[in-house]
């Protein structure tokens, strides 16, 4: 297993079964890096930055594809679905739109959300920030608002599911 670090200019991977050094990957687009995320199936991942560009990439710092089209604004998150058929991309203020890409590249679905998004492990189910992070909803890959509805008392500036679907952790402002 690998580790993935990203910071405004530039990228770290390290390697968790060596304790290898960190391999470093100058990041130099004219912007930020905004999310990271792996994909599940294979080794490569994905980068979302302030060029509006998304970047895929092999663990050993290879760029392999960029892609500036699918990006109306900032992206601000990126997560792949857990089967890596759908890929969620959050736009930045002030389009507040979750769009999901089929794996073809096409836009499968558009809803109102922002950022933080996370795709729950084993469902085609995300958790999609809603009312600048007063709450969350979740929702299937459709866009369909499920029964389910968490309010949070102040922003919430992260979330990820627990493993086995059960729970949802949120960083926020306290």
């Amino acid at each position: 297993g690998s580790q993935l670090v990203a910071s405004g200019t530039a990228l770290a991977v390290h390697s968790l079964e060596d304790d290898s050094d960190f391999l470093v990957i100058p990041y130099s687009t004219g912007g930020g890096i905004r999310s990271v995320c792996w994909h599940p199936r294979i080794q490569c991942f994905l980068t979302v930055d302030d060029a509006r560009s998304m970047r895929r990439w092999r663990p050993d710092g290879t760029l392999l594809t960029v892609s500036t089209g699918h990006l109306t604004s900032i992206g601000f998150r990126v997560d792949w679905s857990h089967d890596s058929q759908l890929l969620a991309i959050s736009d930045s203020p002030p389009n507040d739109a979750i769009r999901v890409y089929s794996r073809s590249g096409v836009i499968d679905n558009t809803f109102e959300g922002d950022w933080p998004i996370a795709w729950h492990p084993a469902e085609r189910q995300i958790a999609v920030r809603q009312h600048h992070g007063q709450s969350f909803e979740i929702r299937d890959a459709q866009g369909t608002q499920t029964p389910i509805r968490v309010g949070i008392a102040t922003s919430a500036k992260s979330v990820a599911w627990s493993p086995d679907g059960k729970r949802l952790a949120f960083g926020r402002d306290d």
